[in-house]
């Protein structure tokens, strides 16, 4: 094998590691804007809770207004 055979080979592998780090990059940037949601709706779930708690436990929360 000569030397041009073996840089077009290097060439090629790091291509291909260069599109998996790109998308290994955009998985991750994906996985952290999903965590970034899912902790802001547990915050909410959990501000939700704590201000529901503080009514007394015999008041109606809400009130029929008929069919929509």
């Amino acid at each position: 094998m000569t030397a041009k055979g073996v840089d077009l080979e290097l060439k090629k592998a790091f291509q291909e590691l260069q599109a998996k780090v790109l998308d290994t990059t955009q998985k991750l940037k994906l996985a952290d804007l999903q965590i970034d949601s899912y902790n802001k709706s547990i915050q909410h779930a959990n501000l939700t809770q704590y201000e529901l708690k503080s009514y007394p436990g015999d008041i109606n929360m809400y009130n029929g207004i008929g069919r929509m």
